[in-house]
């Protein structure tokens, strides 16, 4: 059990994820301020943050998942209060409810309280998969508008290294509806799924 940081410490989680009307949106992009600075009165220097817990569930207050999120070592620690901070994750189901809360960690296993929690609903999976486009003529089938849909967002990625305030613009929600298996990356994977898919009808 970590200790508790004896200080007043503000982390507000503020959820940015890209929901597309009609996809499995299985990514989130998650934006968070960095605490107010302190004090350790033990050394009399400031806490170093080392880097967050990012702790989520589906109920509330019930956090059965977690990731680190660690700082780089060469980063400063922040000077004031409201250095926003980011990281991406994916592979949550479609159409279920989540709960998250972050947490600031500190050299010596010190972890603050927790922010306030943030909810999300993931929208529904596409039916059938596969079925990428909104047009009249192709909503409720997997063909060929689905594949140049798809090929035009091939290669976007946002986990990972690709991470990063410049590249969020560029995870869009048709990169992110041709995400088919949720794992943040349009790739072979996903082209595997619509081939596997095509032809196919909803109802």
């Amino acid at each position: 059990m970590r200790k508790r940081v004896l200080m007043s410490v503000l982390l507000v989680l503020c959820l940015a994820l890209v929901v597309p009307r009609t996809t499995a949106a299985g990514t989130g992009i998650f934006t968070f301020t960095s605490p107010v600075p302190s004090i350790n009165p033990a050394t009399g220097s400031q806490y170093v943050l080392i880097g967050y817990n990012l702790y989520w569930g589906t109920s509330s207050e019930n956090y059965t998942q977690w990731v680190l999120i660690p700082r780089c070592l060469d980063c400063p620690l922040p000077s004031v209060e409201g250095v926003q901070e980011y990281h991406c994750l994916a592979g949550f189901t479609p159409g279920t409810t989540y709960y998250f809360v972050v947490t600031a960690l500190y050299e010596g296993d010190i972890e603050s309280d927790p922010s306030n929690e943030a909810v999300k609903t993931m929208p529904a999976p596409t039916r059938p998969t596969g079925n990428l486009t909104d047009f009249l003529s192709s909503r409720d089938r997997v063909d060929g508008y689905d594949l140049i849909y798809f090929n035009k967002n091939f290669g976007k990625r946002i986990v990972g290294t690709y991470c990063y305030p410049a590249n969020f613009s560029k995870w869009t929600r048709d990169a992110e509806r041709s995400d088919l298996n949720n794992d943040g990356s349009v790739d072979g994977y996903d082209k595997n799924i619509l081939y596997s898919n095509y032809g196919k009808t909803y109802p």
